[in-house]
């Protein structure tokens, strides 16, 4: 049997001493049944507090666990989209600087074949509406020596699914002076029409008829200097053939039709001017016809037969 000693450091009354005493014999004496279960039910939930707080320390740690990886994959994620954004961005300027030297080929091709460059484009707003705008496109450009100026007033509509549509609603045309006068009609009627690839289909064959019939006359001019001179004028121009000493005056007249609407053709014809009393001698109507046989010759033969044929008979 245990036992305790107790010495009091303090002396109390007796009343309060037995007080203390049957206290502390109280707690010394056997616990009952309900202390017993009182005690096992709080160490449980000391035990169960215990589990918890456990649980808790292992619930942010494995918060932690999932944050730090959750990061990791953003990251890594971020990087891999980095990464693929430069590569596609870095293919996009590979194909982007292809299809740029494509279209620098077919607008070289296009000028080789048209001889026609552009020199310059630019744009203004005149009018923006709600469903509308309307602006001017100014394109200048070159054929050979002939240079041009397109001024485009465009109305531009936007429709309910976000496509839109552009109409020319004016065009204005600028050109060399000798284009316009040569082709004075024609210029005139396709900038009613608003149509551009009509007046540029014009520019190639005519530098390049020009450039013949300059070629042409020139060689004539120098071969027979005394007797053919060239004269300017529009929207013909001539080379005319003399005969001094007989007043005879021939004239080669080089000009350009259009036809089927963007067909350009050399327009040539021949004039005679001699005086009455020799086409009144001419029984055989050679000079009269004369004009009627150029004709034929330059459709068979080509024209420097025809004009040889011309000097020949001013030499006569």
């Amino acid at each position: 049997m245990l036992k305790i000693r107790i010495t009091p450091k303090y002396t109390f009354p007796n009343s309060e001493t037995d007080h203390f005493t049957e206290n502390v014999q109280h707690c010394l004496q056997p616990k009952t049944p309900e202390v017993k279960f009182l005690d096992k039910r709080l160490s449980e939930l000391a035990q169960l507090e215990a589990d918890v707080k456990l649980l808790e320390a292992t619930i942010k740690r494995k918060e932690h666990e999932r944050n730090s990886s959750h990061s990791r994959n953003i990251e890594a994620l971020l990087k891999t989209n980095e990464s693929a954004a430069a590569e596609n961005n870095e293919k996009s300027i590979d194909i982007i600087y292809a299809e740029t030297e494509v279209l620098k080929q077919k607008l070289e091709i296009t000028e080789h074949i048209t001889g026609i460059t552009l020199t310059h484009s630019e744009c203004k707003i005149i009018e923006n509406g709600e469903n509308f705008q309307k602006y001017l496109r100014v394109i200048k450009g070159e054929c050979g020596e002939i240079q041009f100026q397109l001024e485009l007033e465009v109305l531009e509509m936007l429709k309910s699914d976000t496509s839109s549509t552009a109409d020319i609603v004016e065009m204005k045309v600028n050109v060399e002076q000798h284009f316009y006068y040569s082709l004075k009609d024609a210029v005139d009627r396709l900038s009613a029409e608003k149509s551009v690839q009509g007046f540029l289909r014009l520019l190639e064959p005519y530098q390049r008829w020009c450039s013949i019939r300059d070629k042409t006359f020139s060689h004539f001019q120098e071969k027979y200097p005394d007797i053919v001179k060239l004269h300017m004028d529009i929207p013909y121009q001539s080379l005319i053939i003399s005969n001094h000493s007989k007043n005879w005056h021939f004239s080669v007249n080089w000009g350009f039709q259009v036809k089927n609407q963007y067909m350009l053709e050399p327009d040539i014809n021949l004039g005679i001017k001699v005086p009455e009393t020799v086409l009144g001698s001419d029984q055989m109507n050679v000079l009269s016809s004369f004009p009627a046989t150029f004709d034929l010759m330059l459709h068979e033969h080509g024209i420097e037969r025809a004009i040889n044929s011309v000097i020949h008979l001013a030499q006569l």
